[in-house]
């Protein structure tokens, strides 16, 4: 094993030798030193065991690999291409490859999530420079329209979409979250009501801008989901704070839920909504109190430190 460090003088030629698109950065590599398979940031066991399943059932080294790709155009090292590319941080590199794995079979590219792949090659390239939105939007088009897309994968990009509103704008992003629901209301599989549910909240809140709609819905989905559930009393909660909408109930069902709570992290992410729900209302003193009390639960906890500074400095403003 080689360990190389940024910022070390002697490991310099070696990172420089080699596709390193972030940190942490790992590489498979063969015996004479040329990359087989990388990844950036920290994994899972599970993700670990499955690249060096991948590396030891195909080592081929990329270079090798590419010219097979060429001599035999074929789905499994355009993919295997695209993903060590994505993994390494080169995003243009890995949309192509995956571009070329859809033209040679689009159904098996579809079938291992290929839509989904070039997707998140094109969005974090957005941060690169690589791309702008309207790739992005592209490649949202193409991926709703997948029908092998994963129920995972679709709440994933829901969920990105309703995020890119603040930086593309309705305009942009709406027409896209429309083709969402179109998917999302299509989905009955039990592990995933809840997700539907939450898409269908926001999207009343948001894109019909029906937040009493909104908030009806949410209510019915609490009684459905466990209106003695400290999580699901929270999140009912923290969605009124975010909505600005309903804050005395709000209050009351955070601290139903806080009652309904063990000492510890989890009742400290509780006590927050708390804080926040009290400090809105202007007590900034009794905010300061709860926001106290969730930071000794949970001691270590960064964000709550910042909300205590939060509440302080609005305080004396």
């Amino acid at each position: 094993m080689l360990k190389a460090h940024r910022g070390d003088p002697a490991a310099e030629a070696t990172l420089a030798a080699f596709p390193v698109g972030g940190t942490p950065t790992y590489l498979i590599l063969d015996a004479s030193g040329e990359p087989i398979s990388g990844w950036v940031g920290f994994q899972s066991t599970e993700s670990w065991l499955a690249y060096f399943a991948d590396a030891e059932a195909d080592p081929l080294p990329r270079s090798a690999r590419h010219r097979r790709l060429a001599e035999n155009p074929n789905v499994g090292d355009a993919l295997a291409l695209g993903r060590t590319a994505h993994n390494t941080g080169d995003y243009g590199a890995a949309h192509g490859y995956f571009q070329q794995a859809l033209s040679i079979d689009e159904s098996a590219a579809r079938a291992e999530q290929v839509s989904f792949q070039d997707y998140k090659s094109v969005c974090y390239g957005i941060d690169k420079g690589v791309f702008g939105m309207d790739d992005a939007g592209t490649a949202i088009v193409v991926l709703l329209d997948d029908s092998a897309l994963s129920h995972r994968n679709l709440f994933r990009v829901a969920g990105d979409l309703f995020r890119y509103v603040a930086s593309a704008g309705e305009e942009a992003i709406f027409p896209l979250l429309t083709l969402a629901r179109g998917r999302v209301a299509d989905v009955s599989d039990p592990d995933y009501i809840q997700h539907r549910q939450e898409f269908m909240v926001e999207y009343a809140a948001r894109v019909d801008k029906d937040i009493e709609g909104a908030l009806a819905m949410k209510r019915d989905f609490l009684l459905s989901n466990g209106a003695d559930d400290p999580a699901a009393l929270n999140g009912f909660a923290w969605w009124c704070f975010e909505h600005e909408i309903n804050l005395q109930e709000a209050e009351a069902k955070v601290r139903r839920a806080v009652e309904l709570s063990d000492p510890g992290p989890g009742m400290a992410n509780i006590l927050d909504t708390q804080a926040m729900l009290v400090h809105r209302r202007g007590d900034t003193r009794a905010a300061g109190q709860i926001i106290e009390r969730a930071i000794a639960m949970d001691p270590g906890n960064e964000y709550l430190l910042r909300q205590r500074e939060k509440i302080q400095s609005e305080g004396e403003n």
